[in-house]
């Protein structure tokens, strides 16, 4: 299945997680109203059949149909229907049957036809609509929601070998659902204990079990899209006519574990287990924004006959951001990436194996990484057709112009790597430095204890004293010693000149 009809369908599932949605009186016909106009944002030529009651809308089965650029194929997407019913206090209660279905059809040209349908049963859904013709709010709750997939036909993965399905408990929510010139859509979500599992062997005899837990989630999200409707697969034109998004989430007790075996026989295992994962993401024409926090994460990893020994590891805490910029243009665009690990410990077990007896530090390891970039975008990101097509032809998708190391620090074994610098980029040079814009700027960087790393990887035979001799010479050559910070302290400068020289504190390296 080619690149382009993956992002489609991928794109069109999403589009489907309309989270089931309180002051004035609203009718069945207004509730139905509010739901199309969001479903008629996706551009995907819903089709249903309506019957009405004196005090009810049924909905039948929904079906959005989507054509892929260049004759590729169609993709349509079928969920259960639902009945609006109306309440003498002017609210709408939304009635789904105990299990709802949302069916994934693929017919990609010169391929086949891919396929998939996920089942919800719920226990105790209540859905309640109020509010505003075009502005309504939407209440809903239920003990439980247990979802199984079936009836999958995706390239080599038959329903035969595979089974996916998940509980998830205690929901409660609200959405709001507003329809003008653009409609916008917030919601609040609440989890309780929800769990994911799904077990697939293939004709090989290779299987692989994954189950993943969660003890409690919130959820929270603002989406505007254009009334006029969007492309999934060009979400870049969306984007200029309103689209953004933004949402945020937080999991607590998440842990995560896959098996792999070979006709029985233990292959893999790897374990994930975090107390704290938070997410942010927002979108808009101007860029994408993510960031995240995961707190006492333990990770292990086996693998017997590839490793002698499990890996495994803790870190008290780590976070990670970045802001991207997607839209094309003359002017140059602001881009970040950081990363803050702190408290990495790798437990005595694997220490003792490289150090029995403790001559390296064990002192908790840190990492800190952050950039600031200034550069210019030729593509637009979310235009996944053209992007494809652009890559493809083996287009140059942007250039950097400027890079500013605002912090790094890597600490581990006793020894300290810190630095900052910045640095300007000349794109119309790449001949100075073969293929890549000329760099001017500095980079200044300390390292403390490095000598003393030396000497232990030495002592305890990991290291020969050849090859430390050969790494002390190396660093003398762009680094020197600092006798005013202490002991075991090198510092060094480097400078990328005008001229396409490179400075190592005054020295000429190139």
């Amino acid at each position: 299945m080619n690149r382009l009809a993956r992002l489609s369908c991928t794109a069109a599932m999403a589009s489907v997680a309309l989270g089931q949605p309180a002051f004035a009186d609203v009718s069945a016909d207004d509730v139905w109203t509010n739901i199309k106009a969001y479903l008629d944002t996706f551009g995907g030529k819903p089709e249903t059949t309506i019957k009405r009651s004196a005090d009810a809308v049924s909905v039948g089965p929904i079906t959005m149909s989507w054509d892929l650029p260049e004759d590729e194929g169609t993709l349509t997407l079928t969920q259960s229907g639902f009945d609006l019913v109306q309440n003498d206090d002017g609210t709408v209660d939304i009635q789904y049957p105990a299990t709802q279905s949302v069916t994934m059809r693929a017919e990609i040209t010169d391929e086949g036809t891919y396929t998939g349908t996920v089942d919800v049963t719920s226990t105790n859904l209540n859905i309640s609509a109020s509010g505003l013709p075009g502005d309504i709010s939407y209440e809903y709750s239920a003990d439980q929601l247990d979802f199984t997939v079936r009836d999958v036909e995706f390239e080599d993965i038959q329903s035969e070998g595979l089974t996916i399905g998940g509980t998830a408990r205690d929901l409660s929510g609200s959405a709001s659902i507003a329809a003008s010139s653009l409609v916008t859509v917030d919601g609040q979500m609440k989890l309780g204990a929800n769990e994911f599992n799904a077990d697939y062997t293939d004709t090989a005899g290779v299987r692989s079990v994954f189950s993943g837990t969660a003890q409690g989630l919130t959820a929270s999200h603002e989406m505007i899209l254009p009334r006029s409707g969007i492309s999934l697969l060009n979400l870049a034109d969306a984007m200029e006519r309103g689209l953004r998004f933004t949402g945020e989430s937080s999991i607590d007790g998440y842990r995560s574990e896959q098996t792999i075996t070979l006709d029985g026989a233990p292959v893999s295992h790897q374990l994930s287990e975090s107390e704290t994962y938070d997410n942010i993401f927002s979108l808009n024409r101007e860029r994408l924004q993510v960031a995240a926090l995961l707190e006492n994460t333990r990770l292990s990893f086996s693998a017997p006959d590839a490793i002698p020994f499990p890996i495994s590891a803790i870190i008290a805490r780590n976070t990670a951001s970045a802001t991207l910029p997607i839209s094309a243009g003359e002017s140059l665009q602001d881009a970040a990436l950081s990363i803050d690990m702190t408290g990495l410990e790798i437990p005595e077990q694997l220490w003792g194996m490289i150090d029995p007896t403790r001559e390296i530090p064990r002192d908790p390891m840190a990492l800190t990484l952050a950039l600031n970039a200034k550069v210019k975008s030729f593509w637009d990101w979310f235009d996944f057709a053209d992007v494809a097509a652009r890559g493809k032809a083996g287009d140059l998708p942007g250039e950097l112009h400027a890079l500013t190391l605002e912090n790094f620090r890597l600490k581990a074994a006793g020894a300290e790597l810190t630095g900052k610098g910045e640095a300007s980029f000349d794109n119309s040079d790449k001949t100075t430095y073969e293929g890549f814009p000329k760099p001017t700027g500095v980079l200044d960087l300390t390292l403390r204890g490095g000598n003393a790393l030396l000497d232990r990887l030495v002592k305890i035979g990991l290291l020969p004293e050849q090859q430390a001799m050969a790494a002390r010479m190396m660093v003398g050559m762009v680094a020197k010693p600092d006798d005013n910070a202490g002991e075991d302290v090198l510092n060094s400068h480097l400078e990328f000149t005008e001229d396409g020289e490179l400075l190592a504190n005054g020295m000429r390296m190139r």
